[in-house]
Formats: C-alpha cells, structure tokens, sequence
C-alpha cells in the first residue's frame, strides 16, 4: 500500500546516469562519509559507481552482492508536488511522481499527507 507525500523543499537529482543494479551483482562497498546514515559507495566490475541503500547488500568485509534490483535515479521535484510512496530506506522515499515516474527523494523534502 502507498502513502501520499507533499514535498515541502526541492530536490534535483545529480548529474550524470542513474546506477542500475541488478539482484545477485558483484560489488566493492566503501563506507564514504555522507549525510545519510545507511549508504555505501559501491564500485562494480565494470567500473559503474553510485550509492547504494546498505539494507539492500549483502556484505562479507569490502564485498558486496546485490540483494535486490535497484535504480539509483532521483526526482526532481518542487514544493507542493505529491508524490505516492513506495518504500523508505536509509533516510530516503522511493516515491511515484505527479507524471508517473519512479526515483529517489530525501525524506526531509517531504511530509505525509
């Protein structure tokens, strides 16, 4: 079941394409200092890179695998937008946007309806 969520400050995703993982990959996984708590940097063999929710990896040390699908894209969003959530990991939403796209947004851009 979704929950209903208002933005109340904008979000716009960083640059450069999303990270797309699939369950079962093969990851390095580095503790990076970030302003959310539950994140790890991961590398892949072929050399993709992002930030990836540490709930979703399975880690032994450095190594990860992959224990979900996952795509890192964000939403750009601007306040008063509502967004139907999906999930919450790691201080973030993973949220439906008015147009029907899927991504990423920071919780503290946004409040239940």
């Amino acid at each position: 079941m979704t929950q209903r969520f208002r933005v109340i400050t904008p979000h716009e995703p960083e640059p450069g394409p999303a990270l797309v993982l699939l369950c079962g990959e093969r990851l390095r996984c580095e503790r990076k200092k970030t302003q959310w708590e539950g994140w790890l940097w991961c590398i892949t063999p072929d050399g993709r890179t992002g930030w990836v929710p540490e709930p979703w990896v399975d880690l032994a040390g450095d190594a990860g695998v992959m224990a979900h699908d996952y795509d890192a894209a964000e939403l750009t969003v601007a306040p008063g937008d509502v967004l139907e959530g999906l999930l919450t990991v790691s201080s973030w939403l993973l949220a439906i946007s008015p147009a029907g796209q899927q991504g990423w947004v920071p919780l503290e851009c946004v409040e239940p309806v």
